[in-house]
């Protein structure tokens, strides 16, 4: 599997790219999205690529991995340019950690662009924890 250096964030497999792309802190806007990727060695701060959404979001995580194997905490984000982005409260995703698939959603939602950004890695807002998700899915299909 080929790897793609992504700034301070960590490295993303190069079909992941779409996913997890990223310069210095930011990463940019790729509409690939919904999709699948995986992530490795992201910290907190960490940003996805930006998607298009009219409603629903969903966000799903297997496979992860950190320091303790507590939890990492996403939240999703709308992008507000002038302003600063909204955000649409923290997960705290355990079952991945232990052999199983964590979700968190979020309907209702106005049409933008999204992301989703990683607040905490095992209950901690340090960017010294690092955090691996084998799979990453975004998916924003209410009828699945």
């Amino acid at each position: 599997m080929k790897f793609s250096r992504i700034g301070k964030l960590g490295m993303v497999s190069a079909s992941a790219a779409a996913l997890v792309i990223g310069t210095g802190a930011n990463a940019f806007a790729a509409d690939t999205f919904p999709g699948s990727s995986h992530i490795t060695n992201a910290r907190t701060g960490f940003e996805s690529s930006r998607w298009s959404e009219v409603s629903y979001t969903e966000l799903r995580f297997t496979g992860c991995k950190s320091g303790n194997d507590l939890s990492v905490s996403p939240e999703f984000r709308r992008v507000r340019n002038n302003w600063p982005d909204a955000f649409y409260g923290e997960k705290t995703f355990t079952a991945c950690f232990n052999g199983g698939t964590s979700a968190g959603t979020e309907t209702g939602l106005e049409d933008g662009r999204y992301y989703f950004y990683i607040k905490r890695v095992d209950e901690s807002t340090s960017n010294q924890n690092l955090i691996n998700v084998k799979k990453a899915v975004v998916d924003s299909t209410l009828a699945d």
